[in-house]
């Protein structure tokens, strides 16, 4: 959800539809989702825990292509599929750019306040390494900008501010 409310609030500055953009923040991980499930899975048939590293390995290769072929097999448009399926390499996409990094920029954002996640690398913290990121800078993301998303961003936790996204 958090995703979700990062890449619609990132979408202006794509030009791209904000409920477009909240729809691919809410399911660009869908693919992580279903790997989880099949861990648990096979957990529970075999009764042998699936070891936490070997998890991380097959979630960091394979949950974007996953999840943009579960988009396409539920008839959701290409475009948003391709769109999951670059999220993590914006340049690698033959269209759809500004979008697909507004969702790359989404992801960096939550990891900024540890939506979904802990944030344990300090860099992300970092707006100059944010601001000079190539994805970003192509989206002409500004010191300004990212200081009003600091101001609102925490609070989108709560049902009562999510009315700023408007």
């Amino acid at each position: 959800i958090g995703a979700a409310y990062m890449a619609q609030l990132a979408a202006k500055k794509a030009a791209w539809d904000r409920d477009e953009a909240f729809l691919v923040g809410l399911l660009h991980d869908v693919g992580e989702l279903h790997l989880l499930r099949l861990a648990r899975d096979y957990e529970r048939c075999y009764h042998v825990p699936v070891a936490n590293d070997d998890l991380a390995d097959v979630m960091a290769t394979e949950h974007a292509g996953l999840g943009a072929s579960m988009l396409i097999a539920w008839e959701f448009p290409r475009k948003l599929a391709e769109i999951a399926l670059y999220h993590h390499d914006p340049l690698s996409t033959r269209t759809n750019h500004a979008e697909t990094a507004v969702i790359y920029l989404a992801d960096r954002l939550c990891r900024r306040y540890g939506f979904g996640c802990t944030a344990t690398d300090p860099s992300l913290k970092d707006p100059r390494s944010l601001l000079d990121d190539p994805h970003c800078t192509r989206l002409n993301l500004t010191e300004e900008w990212l200081h009003d998303i600091d101001a609102v961003a925490p609070g989108l936790r709560s049902e009562e501010h999510t009315s700023e996204l408007q």
